[in-house]
This record gives C-alpha cells, sequence and structure tokens, in this order.
C-alpha cells in the first residue's frame, strides 16, 4: 500500500485514544467548523450561478434556478455533519489548524471508501444517518460546469415528474470550499440528520466558547477501523517514547505495530512514524 492511498485526519492526543478505544469516528456540526464560511460559501456559489442562468433563460431553466434557490437556506448547516480527512498527511498548516500545533497526530486510514463502509450509517437502524463520501471542490468554475451538466439536469427532471423537492440536495452544499483551503486536499463523510436519528449517538464538547453538536459514529460489528499508519507531530520531542506508549494503546483494541506498509497485511497492522517537517521548539 503507497501513502497515496490513505486519507489522514489531524487530531490531538486525547482525541486518538477516544477513536481507538471507542472505535467510533466523530462527524462535527459544519456549522461550527474552523471555516467560519462552510456551507454560506456553497450556497453563495450556487445562488449567484442561478441568477445568471435564468437571464434569457427558458422557462423551464428558469422554474428549476428558482426551486434550487428556494432550498438555500442557512439552516441546512445546522442538519449536516461532517468528518473530515486529507490526502496530505504530514502539512504544517494542518498541524497548525487541527494537530494541536503539531503535538498531535496524524491517523492514516486505508482509503475513505475502506473506512466508509466501516462505519454504522444508514443500513443500521438504531443509528438512521443519511451519509456519502465525497472529495472537497475548491474550483468553483470547474465544478459548475459538472455542475450544469449533472445536478441542473436532474432538478430538471424532478420539476417534470411534478416535485418540489430536491432530495438530498444539501449534500451538494457542504462539498463546496473556499479556494484558500486548497492545499488540504480534503475528504469527507457527511452526515446528515434528517432522518431522527437515535440521540444514543449524539453529543457535545466545547471550542471557542461554543457548544458543539457530533455524532460519535460506531463501526460495525466485529470490525476496526482501518487505521493503516500514525504519524507522530512534528512538536513532540522524544519520538520513541511517543511510539512506545501508541504501540500499548494500539495493541490493547487488537492492532498490531509493524515497520512497513505490505498490500499483504492484514487491515489491523499499523505503522507509526514521525513527521518529517523540521521543527525548532
Amino acid at each position: 500500500m503507497s501513502d497515496s492511498e490513505l486519507l489522514y485526519h489531524y487530531t490531538s492526543a486525547e482525541t486518538l485514544i477516544k477513536i481507538i478505544e471507542g472505535q467510533k469516528l466523530r462527524a462535527t456540526c459544519l456549522a461550527y467548523m474552523n471555516d467560519t464560511g462552510e456551507v454560506d460559501y456553497g450556497i453563495g456559489v450556487i445562488m449567484d450561478w442561478c441568477e445568471k442562468r435564468k437571464e434569457n433563460a427558458a422557462k423551464e431553466d428558469k422554474r428549476a434556478c428558482e426551486l434550487i434557490t428556494s432550498e438555500m437556506h442557512l439552516e441546512l448547516k445546522y442538519h449536516l455533519y461532517a468528518a473530515c480527512f486529507s490526502k496530505e498527511g504530514d502539512q504544517l498548516g494542518q498541524w497548525r489548524g487541527y494537530g494541536a500545533n503539531g503535538l498531535g497526530v496524524s491517523i492514516g486510514f486505508q482509503s475513505v471508501e475502506t473506512l466508509h463502509k466501516s462505519l454504522m450509517t444508514q443500513t443500521a437502524p438504531l443509528l438512521r444517518l443519511s451519509s456519502w463520501l465525497t472529495p472537497v471542490e475548491y474550483d468553483m468554475s470547474a465544478y459548475m460546469i459538472g455542475f450544469e451538466e449533472s445536478v441542473f439536469k436532474f432538478v430538471k427532471s424532478v420539476l417534470e415528474f411534478g416535485q418540489e423537492e430536491i432530495p438530498g440536495f444539501y449534500y451538494v452544499l457542504g462539498k463546496l470550499k473556499n479556494p484558500v483551503f486548497k492545499e488540504e486536499q480534503e475528504y469527507r463523510i457527511f452526515f446528515h440528520d434528517e432522518d431522527q436519528p437515535n440521540e444514543k449517538y449524539k453529543t457535545y464538547f466545547s471550542r471557542n466558547g461554543y457548544i458543539i453538536p457530533c455524532y460519535d459514529v460506531p463501526t460495525k460489528k466485529d470490525t476496526l477501523l482501518p487505521i493503516r499508519q500514525i504519524i507522530v507531530g512534528l512538536a513532540v520531542q522524544d519520538f520513541e517514547k511517543a511510539k512506545h506508549s501508541l504501540k500499548s494503546l494500539l495493541e490493547s483494541k487488537k492492532y498490531s505495530v509493524v515497520e512497513k506498509y505490505s498490500e499483504s497485511y492484514p487491515p489491523n497492522e499499523v505503522v507509526i512514524t514521525k513527521s518529517a517537517i523540521p521543527y525548532l521548539p
């Protein structure tokens, strides 16, 4: 397995313990993400596109634009939750923003598709969260070309069948992100709570003065999270000491620590490495 096949989640050492011991992945409400423009940015992009698209448009196209804009409301961001990952596992900006300023870890998962399949989502009646897996879009010009070819045509077909709502349209909003975050190369697993999910899995934490809602989504029965690498943060001074305790934690949950990747290794084998970024404390 090559590094390019892994997707990484930056977090603190404290949260890593909760992830491994609980075998759960936290999906946080988009309204409280570090990017203060979450969802609002996507709404702005699509609203602007619709306004331009309506100019000199045929009647059915105008109706489609009006239906799309009717779905655009800021309350959506309070019902969308996401677990976030990056193609970049050792990036200075992400250590600072999400990895406890270099004192945390970057967890490498064996592809986000494998991770998604390991989670108990809408297929489990006890949870009832609708879920999607998607890369984040940063190039709005390119994305809106695809939007017209796929989503816009779908909306027109919805109208032809006499419907006045767009099923699952909120998913589009959560995948659009300001291009200033492009270096993060983000992927997301989205959850939407419209299906009255079991409150047993909903929890809260505090950050920057806010009480933030989230869902701790468990793995399926007898399934381990597909962790294949843990990168110790660049600000951690004694790597060998950190590796020793990480190994103990992983082995307590039936993972095995190995020195190198191999496609023949079972999915419970994990490599522990140190950030390659030079750091002067």
